[in-house]
C-alpha cells in the first residue's frame, strides 16, 4: 500500500501541497528519482504533429495523414455513440405528455442533436472522399420516406425566406429502389440547400421522374429554382473543389445559418454521384435561375413494381410497411429482441424505443454473454454493437453462425464501417424509432397501427 507525505513547496511565491510517495520514488539504491531540471525542459523541442516540410519522406507523410484519419474516425464514432443518447431519450419525451413550451424545448435538443451528427458526418465523408475511401451500401430505398424527410428540412428554410416549396412526383415512378439512401439524401439535401440558400423570392422545387436510357430504367431529379442563377464564367467549374478557404466556409455557415446541413460543396456531391453509378449536370441563367439534373440508376427493374402514387394510396387503408412510410403513425410489431449493447445509455434508449413499438427486449453488455443468451433463449431478431468489451459483435456474430443460428443479427455501430456477411444489416448510430422500425419490420411481423409508437414531434 502506498504511504503518501504531504511536502509544501514554493511556486512563484505561493505554497502548494504535492503528494510524495514516500515507498515507490525509492530506487534500489535508496536515492529518491529526481525530475528533469527546467532548462533540459526548456531546451527540448517542441512537440508537433507535424513535421518540417524538408524533413519529410512519403512514408512520414502517408503516417501523418493515417493519422489524422484515425483521429477523425474515432472523434466521429465518440460523438455518434453519444449522441446516441441525447436524440434517443428526446424522442422518448416527445412521445410524452408535455406542455408547448417543454416540447418546444425538446424539440431544440433533437433538432441539435441531428445537427450535430450531420456536420460529424459531413466531416467524416468529405476526409473519406478525399482519400476515394468512401463506400456505399446498396440497399432497399423507399422513396416515399426519402422526399418525405427532405421535405420535413427543406420546408421550414423554405418556408422563412418567404419561398414556396413544392416535391412533385411523377406517376409512374416505383416506391423502391436500390441504392445508397443515405448518399442519396446527402446529394439531394446539398443542391436543396443550395437552392434555398441562392434564391431570395420564388420558389424552390424538385421533381422526380422515371426516365429510359438504352432500355435501362433510370430516376430523375430535377432541383429547381428562381434564383440569382449562376454567372456563365463560373458555369464550367461549378463542379470543381472551392479555391479558397473562404468559400467553404462561407457556404457552410450559410448552409447552418438556414437550418440545413453543412456541405463542401458541390465537387462533393459530384463525387457522391458518381458513387451511385450516376450523373449530375447544371443549366442556369443569371437572373433567372438554376436547374440541378441527377440521375440515378433504379437498381432493379421497375416493371411490374407497385408505382409510389399507388403506394400513397394503399398507405390510406393498409397497415403496411408502406404506411408507416407514408403516414405519421406506425404498425406496431410483436417479437423478441435481444439488444447487445455495452454503453448503459444507449441500452437504455433502445429498449424504451423497442418497448414503445410493442417488442419484448432483453438486453446482453458484451459478445460473450450475447452468445450465451442466444444459445438459452429464443429471439426473434438481434441488434449487435460492435465494439465492446470480452467479445467484439462481430466476433459474436461470427460464432453465432458457426453454431447454425439463422436468426436475423443486424449490425448497429457508430463506425460506419463493413462488418461482414454474417449480418443481415447494418444500423448506423445515433438510431431512432425510424430506423428501427425500418430494419426489423423486414424480418418481424406487423400487427394493428400504433400511433404511440410515431415520434410525436411538432
Amino acid at each position: 500500500m502506498t504511504t503518501w507525505n504531504w511536502v509544501t513547496v514554493a511556486c512563484g511565491g505561493i505554497g502548494s501541497s504535492l503528494f510524495d510517495p514516500a515507498a515507490e520514488d525509492k530506487n534500489e539504491k535508496g536515492t529518491e528519482m529526481q525530475p528533469k531540471p527546467i532548462h533540459e525542459i526548456l531546451a527540448q523541442s517542441p512537440s508537433t504533429l507535424s513535421l518540417p516540410q524538408e524533413a519529410r519522406t512519403s512514408e512520414q507523410k502517408d503516417a501523418l495523414i493515417q493519422t489524422k484519419t484515425k483521429f477523425i474516425d474515432n472523434m466521429a464514432f465518440q460523438i455518434r455513440t453519444l449522441t446516441n443518447a441525447i436524440l434517443g431519450f428526446s424522442e422518448l419525451l416527445l412521445n410524452e405528455e408535455l406542455n408547448e413550451t417543454q416540447r418546444e424545448y425538446v424539440n431544440e435538443i433533437f433538432s441539435a442533436g441531428q445537427g450535430m451528427v450531420s456536420l460529424v458526418n459531413d466531416v467524416l465523408d468529405m476526409t473519406r472522399l478525399e482519400k476515394g475511401q468512401l463506400q456505399t451500401l446498396q440497399e432497399d430505398c423507399s422513396l416515399g420516406w426519402l422526399l418525405e424527410e427532405i421535405g420535413d428540412k427543406v420546408r421550414p428554410a423554405a418556408k422563412e425566406k418567404g419561398l414556396s416549396f413544392e416535391i412533385i412526383t411523377a406517376a409512374d415512378i416505383p416506391a423502391n429502389i436500390l441504392t445508397d439512401p443515405q448518399r442519396l439524401r446527402q446529394c439531394l439535401m446539398i443542391l436543396m440547400g443550395n437552392a434555398v440558400k441562392y434564391t431570395q423570392k420564388g420558389f424552390v422545387r424538385i421533381e422526380v421522374s422515371l426516365v429510359r436510357h438504352q432500355d435501362k430504367p433510370y430516376l430523375r431529379f430535377d432541383i429547381i429554382d428562381s434564383g440569382m442563377g449562376i454567372p456563365v464564367d463560373k458555369q464550367p467549374t461549378i463542379f470543381q473543389p472551392y479555391s479558397r478557404y473562404e468559400q467553404v466556409s462561407e457556404s457552410m455557415l450559410t448552409s447552418l445559418e438556414l437550418g440545413l446541413t453543412a456541405n463542401s460543396g458541390l465537387a462533393a456531391t459530384a463525387q457522391l454521384v458518381g458513387l451511385l453509378q450516376g450523373r449530375i449536370a447544371m443549366s442556369s441563367e443569371p437572373g433567372k435561375g438554376s436547374i440541378f439534373s441527377l440521375v440515378i440508376p433504379t437498381g432493379v427493374e421497375v416493371q411490374g413494381q407497385m408505382t409510389l402514387e399507388a403506394a400513397s394510396a394503399k398507405a390510406v387503408s393498409d397497415a403496411s410497411r408502406t404506411d408507416s412510410t407514408m403516414s405519421g403513425s406506425r404498425p406496431e410489431c410483436e417479437g423478441h429482441v435481444l439488444v447487445v449493447e455495452d454503453q448503459p445509455s444507449n441500452q437504455t434508449v433502445v429498449q424504451l424505443l423497442l418497448e414503445t413499438m410493442g417488442f419484448r427486449v432483453s438486453v446482453a453488455d458484451n459478445g460473450q454473454k450475447a452468445v450465451e443468451m442466444a444459445q438459452a433463449g429464443n429471439f426473434d431478431a438481434i441488434l449487435m454493437d460492435i465494439k465492446m468489451p470480452v467479445m467484439d459483435g462481430i466476433q459474436a456474430a461470427r460464432t453465432l453462425r458457426q453454431q447454425g443460428l439463422i436468426v436475423p443479427i443486424l449490425a448497429m455501430s457508430a463506425a460506419n464501417e463493413p462488418v461482414g456477411k454474417d449480418f443481415d444489416g447494418f444500423l448506423e448510430k445515433p438510431v431512432d424509432s425510424q430506423g428501427l422500425y425500418h430494419a426489423l419490420s423486414r424480418y418481424l411481423p406487423v400487427t394493428q397501427l400504433n400511433s404511440t409508437a410515431a415520434v410525436a414531434q411538432s
